[in-house]
Formats: structure tokens, sequence, C-alpha cells
């Protein structure tokens, strides 16, 4: 089946054309077995969306993907004890402060099922379910969350302030994540019509 409002050839079984935004019409029945019908557009068909759908193909084709792998990379780190420096500082480090492993083996435990989590977001995104823009934002939120539960976390068990674990690229890199959150909060809102699987 073809979008009768970009001419993009797309599966019988969306409702909306993941090149330009516009819903379809599903086949219509048969009258008879082996008999087609030709598809109508529908009446209600929604016009593109202005600005196109150029930033989801980026999440769903590179960003969600790059997040998965950038969660794995951090998985490592917290898990080998790198994100210390070396294995050798963080196993001295874990000697005085056993509730630092704890932490740290917690949040490389959460790093792995974030990175499992942003392929499942992204499918889901791909296949527009209903679901999609929401977990998306959780997946994002919670990547937050973490950077956060670490800085407070190792903060509390050593009893430092918190700006010895909170430098100024930290903290650019929160303001971005969280200005990232919002932006695509209403960017998912402006399209939540298309997402009805």
């Amino acid at each position: 089946m073809y979008c009768h409002n970009c001419g993009t050839q797309i599966p019988d079984t969306v409702s909306y054309c993941p090149e330009c935004g516009a819903k379809v019409a599903s086949a219509a029945p048969a009258a008879e077995a082996g008999e087609l019908r030709p598809v109508m557009p529908a009446a209600d068909a929604a016009p593109a969306k202005k600005g196109g759908m150029g930033w989801f193909k980026f999440i769903i084709n590179f960003q969600l993907f790059a997040a998965a792998v950038v969660s794995l990379f951090n998985a490592f780190t917290f898990l080998s004890g790198t994100i210390y420096g070396s294995r050798e500082v963080a196993e001295n480090l874990y000697y005085i402060y056993p509730e630092m492993k704890l932490l740290t083996m917690a949040l490389g435990v959460v790093s792995v099922a974030l990175a499992v989590f942003a392929i499942v977001v992204r499918f889901s995104l791909a296949r527009y379910k209903r679901s999609g823009p929401r977990l998306y934002l959780i997946l994002l939120a919670v990547n937050i969350l973490v950077t956060l539960v670490f800085v407070f976390g190792a903060a509390g068990i050593l009893e430092s302030p918190v700006s010895d674990f909170l430098d100024s690229t930290q903290i650019s890199s929160l303001v971005v994540s969280l200005g990232f959150l919002i932006f695509n909060f209403f960017y998912f809102r402006e399209r939540k019509e298309l997402f009805v699987n």
C-alpha cells in the first residue's frame, strides 16, 4: 500500500505513515474471496506535521542505539570499578566504605537494564505503540536519576560535599539532559495521534 499524502510505500498493517505521519486507510475487506478493493484515502487524514518526522527518525535510528551502548559502557565502569580510575582504587574504596560497593554495583545492574530498556523503547516507538513516547520519556528521566543517585549517594556515604562529585561537566550534562527531556515531552505531545498501535 502507498501513503496517499507522500506516496511512500508502507506496510498494510500501519495506521499512520512512518514517513510523513499522515493517517492511512486500511485495506477494505474483499467482497468475494480473492477480490481486492482499492484503498481510498481516509476522510479525516491528517496533514503532515510541521517539521516532519526527522527528529523521530534520529531517535529510533541512532539515539536509542547510542543510549544502549553508553548504558553498557556505564555498566562496565560501575561493575569493574573503573569509574574510580582503576580497580585497585575501587577495591581500596570498597574496603574503607563497603556501602560504596553496594551503590556502585546496584548502579551497574541498573545501567545494564537501561541498555535493554533503550532497545525495547526503540522498537516500541518504531512500531508506533501508544506507550512508546511515555516509555521514552521514562528512559530519559531514569538516566538523569541514575546520575543524581550516584552523586548524592556517594556524597552521603563518604560524608563529602556534593560538589566533590558534581563538576561543571556533569552539571552541564544534567541541564542538557533535563532540557532534552522537556523538549521531547512537547515533541511527542504534538504527535500523540500517531502512536495508536
